[in-house]
């Protein structure tokens, strides 16, 4: 595989991972349209220059507070458990 294959590919494993992230921050007992979930990230990454959203303060926390981190962690731990996936197969 060539350079330029691996760096489309990587770029286009990135998107999938931010969509799914996104997407799954959204999911929930109280379901959060994905807009609203991109703008309270953007607005909580840079304040200054994404405009405030039209989340309650309730939806920011739930966002921001609770499914990010839990995400994020679950993205995390899932990379970690990838190289000793070959020993739980025997």
């Amino acid at each position: 595989m060539s350079r330029s294959h691996l760096l489309r590919l990587s770029v286009l494993l990135a998107a999938v991972l931010a969509l799914s992230t996104v997407a799954a921050v959204g999911f929930g007992a109280a379901g959060i349209p994905i807009p609203k979930v991109w703008a309270v990230i953007a607005h909580e990454l840079w304040p200054s220059l994404a405009p405030p959203p039209d989340a309650s303060r309730a939806e920011r926390n739930i966002v921001w507070e609770l499914r990010l981190p839990r995400v994020l962690l679950g993205a995390l731990a899932g990379r970690d458990w990838r190289p000793s996936a070959p020993c739980f197969r025997w």
